[in-house]
């Protein structure tokens, strides 16, 4: 024992024994130190990568649950003005049967024409009356009626008219989202209108596919913090930070919050797990090290012991040998370096996301920018740069996702090498249409329009190069940098949305902003919509053109803002896709994300996306529309035909289908467009025009066969159709 403790005071005693295990233990804390740096900055990260699907499929379920909500306010307005409804509200014509049964059917109508309303009663409080969709009809009093949850639920309308009251309760074995609604007599309450909703049609969107099964709780809560839907197991702990990673966004519409909160152990279980392992292992790592370092030590150095217990005046000397075992610990101490450059590059791209999306706060952003750029000055102005792909979903459909990503990194590339001679440059991908720059010049001598200058020149060489077209905003220049850079890339969006007029392929810079007017137009007018939609469905494609034209030129008149236009046109497109295309369509699902990347059309383009939209739409009703006059035009048809070789007139062609002239030229004009003359005349160019291609008859030859006695006349109707005479088209 006592041999055992002088061996180990020998080796304490030792400088070398002691040196070694000096840097043993620094190196030990310096890889527990970037272990715990690595795992809080990979938590953080895995964190908010995580929340970017939660916030968008909150955003999805929102939108959905906003649009279907507007459309049963839509119809609660409806019920509640509707004649029938004035009428059962005196009581004098509850004795009409008429009365009642109209009433009766008008609510089955509503019910029927939307998935989300289970049923609808309109309750008159004077009387005591009230009447529901089928099965529950028409009950004289409150006390009979088959379903009476929501009595208790009127004492909570709102007393303000221009608000609604959802109420949950239960029915029928089940829960139920109940819109209450207030009847006005004579600025007096006369009774209530309810619209029970189905819960499962009404919050579809927050219901996830049995694929995506998972412990996350999805919770809608009314503005009282009421829950009103939920999947899950929601309990008092749910909005505890440390237990449950939460998102959560309110409606604006209907004051719904929406929350998304997954178990952190279930994000984080598998982290933690590799933290635990990455510590064992580095200990276990250690502990082998020192017992190599012991073993290298007692081997190498006993002959340096020797002599230096044999030549005693020059210990000194003798023990610098111990400095060559330094070599391998720098070298250990350099790797851990780059380890941590490699980690900066993913910082600066992370500290960049956060900037455009005003994540950090002011002490939050001013500490990263200390550390991560310390080599930019600060005596230079900071630009905030954005690139745009134009007409992103036109580009989406042009590319794989694969290409996409090695596209949007060559853009990169341009720009630093346009750039790089005069600036620094830092870029990042964002996601959709956009890339986002952090510049800033080399020197105060630059000047600003330089910086244009090769900016400009890098969307010319991008769309050269690449066949990519690109749109750039730059917002003021920065001066000295702060978190005032996120708002400068709100601006550089601002400015990006002037595309809408000013076209593809431009530089938008504060000094060049577009000026834009308060007035919207005649599009402002939210029946315009309806009207539109209204034409499709009666099969009118050139009354549609004619409103969205109409619409086009008030608003590039007026020069409205875009902000403005992209809603509307969303709207349009929307209820169109909505209407007339089957959801379960790929096409249709191609259709909604598209209108995600409007504001990255011109006008010229959007207003066709919309027209070309309507005019299809219009033009699939028109031919499945049968009309009275079909029999007769299709007999038309077929005289024209079969006689157009011969000397046929309007008058033959009214004969053959069995009509006067004049109504053949009218039925003709209303389904085609063209006169019973006009489409005889069409008929004959094209017979003629396969004659001069496919045969070597003579020009005289062709007139004749087609029906002409007038080689001049043929002539002049050949050309005036074709452009050209039909001696030059034969060639």
């Amino acid at each position: 024992m006592n041999l055992h403790r002088l061996k180990a005071k020998w080796i304490y005693s030792n400088i070398k024994t002691r040196l070694i295990l000096i840097l043993t233990l620094v190196i030990g804390l310096a890889i527990s130190m970037v272990g715990i740096v690595m795992y809080s900055l990979a938590k953080y990260s895995l964190l908010q990568e995580i929340k970017v699907p939660h916030q968008q499929m909150l955003t999805f379920a929102r939108d959905d649950v906003d649009s279907k909500m507007a459309d049963i306010i839509t119809t609660s307005i409806y019920a509640v003005l509707d004649p029938k409804t004035i009428d059962f509200m005196h009581y004098d014509n509850h004795k009409n049967m008429d009365t009642i049964l109209g009433l009766v059917s008008m609510l089955d109508t509503l019910t029927r024409n939307s998935s989300i309303i289970d049923s609808i009663y309109i309750y008159d409080g004077n009387n005591q009356h009230v009447v529901g969709s089928s099965p529950y009809g028409f009950n004289s009093s409150i006390e009979t009626f088959g379903d009476k949850s929501w009595l208790p639920q009127l004492a909570r309308v709102d007393k303000d008219t221009n608000k609604l009251t959802f109420v949950k309760r239960k029915k029928d074995q089940g829960e139920v989202i109940s819109l209450i609604r207030r009847i006005y007599e004579d600025n007096k309450i006369s009774g209530f209108l309810v619209i029970n909703l189905k819960s499962s049609k009404l919050f579809s969107q927050m219901i996830p596919a049995e694929s995506n099964v998972s412990e996350a709780i999805r919770i809608i809560q009314d503005s009282n913090g009421e829950i009103l839907f939920s999947v899950g197991e929601p309990n008092k702990d749910i909005l505890n930070p440390s237990r449950f990673f939460i998102t959560q966004m309110t409606s604006t519409s209907t004051g719904w919050n929406y929350i998304y909160a997954v178990p952190q152990e279930q994000i984080l279980g598998k982290v933690k797990w590799i933290r635990t392992m990455t510590f064992v292992v580095s200990a276990i790592t250690m502990l082998i090290g020192m017992m190599i370092i012991f073993q290298i030590h007692r081997i190498t150095f006993r002959p340096i012991e020797r002599i230096i217990k044999m030549v005693q005046n020059h210990r000194n000397e003798a023990m610098e040998v111990d400095l060559i075992q330094l070599e391998s610990y720098v070298g250990r101490l350099l790797t851990q370096l780059t380890v941590l450059h490699t980690s900066n590059k993913e910082l600066k791209a992370k500290f960049l996301q956060d900037t455009v999306y005003g994540k950090l706060s002011r002490k939050e952003f001013d500490r990263k920018w200390r550390l991560l750029y310390s080599d930019w000055r600060s005596d230079l102005p900071v630009y905030a740069v954005i690139v745009s792909v134009d007409a992103y979903y036109k580009w989406l459909n042009e590319y794989k996702q694969d290409d996409q990503l090695v596209l949007k990194f060559a853009i990169g590339n341009i720009f630093e090498e346009v750039l790089g001679e005069g600036f620094r440059v830092q870029f990042e991908d964002l996601t959709q249409d956009r890339s986002a720059f952090i510049v800033q010049p080399l020197s105060p001598d630059i000047e600003i329009q330089m910086f244009y200058d090769k900016l400009q020149y890098g969307i010319e060489v991008t769309n050269k190069l690449l066949k990519i077209s690109i749109s750039i905003g730059v917002g003021e220049p920065l001066n000295p940098i702060s978190s005032q850079l996120s708002i400068r890339y709100k601006q550089v969006e601002g400015l990006l949305l002037d595309r809408l007029y000013a076209g593809y392929q431009k530089l938008h810079v504060p000094e060049q902003a577009l000026p834009y007017s308060e007035a919207s137009g005649g599009g402002s007018k939210s029946e315009t919509i309806h009207e539109i939609v209204q034409g499709i469905k009666e099969g009118k494609p050139e009354y549609v053109n004619s409103i969205l034209e109409k619409i086009r030129i008030d608003w590039e008149t007026a020069m409205a803002k875009p902000p403005f236009v992209f809603r509307w046109y969303s709207s349009l497109m929307k209820e169109m896709i909505k209407e007339f295309r089957d959801h379960d369509d790929d096409q249709f699902q191609e259709m909604m994300e598209s209108l995600d990347s409007l504001h990255t059309l011109s006008f010229a383009d959007l207003h066709l996306m919309a027209s070309d939209e309507a005019a299809k739409l219009a033009e699939e009703v028109k031919k499945r529309k049968p009309t009275k006059h079909d029999n007769y035009l299709r007999k038309m048809i077929d005289f024209i035909q079969e006689h157009y070789p011969e000397n046929i007139g309007v008058a033959h062609v009214a004969e053959a289908a069995g009509i006067s002239p004049s109504q053949a030229n009218s039925i003709f004009n209303q389904e085609t467009g063209n006169a019973v003359y006009d489409y005889i005349t069409r008929v004959r160019i094209e017979k003629a025009e396969q004659l001069l291609k496919n045969t070597n008859l003579k020009v005289t030859e062709v007139s004749e066969k087609v029906g002409y006695a007038s080689e001049n006349s043929f002539i002049r109707n050949f050309k005036k159709i074709k452009g050209v005479t039909p001696g030059k088209y034969k060639g």
